[in-house]
């Protein structure tokens, strides 16, 4: 990946001046979502949320004096 390069396509729009100082937006268009930026860094949404529930609930074990039970 290049320095500075931007990740995903952002969410835009076309704003219409309409000449009284006010604005319109004519077109909205849709960016990319959360799992499709993780997918460009090879990331897995589902598998990332199963690590970070797993580190949680390790954490809650050690917190609860119980950290001979994490494996």
């Amino acid at each position: 990946m290049q320095k500075g390069k931007n990740i995903g396509d952002t969410h835009s729009a076309n704003v219409v001046l309409d000449g009284h100082g006010g604005y319109r937006l004519k077109e909205v268009l849709q960016g990319d979502g959360i799992d499709a930026l993780l997918r460009y860094i090879r990331f897995e949404s589902e598998q990332l949320a199963e690590r970070f529930r797993y580190k949680l609930f390790e954490r809650v074990l050690i917190l609860r004096g119980l950290a001979d039970l994490v494996i």
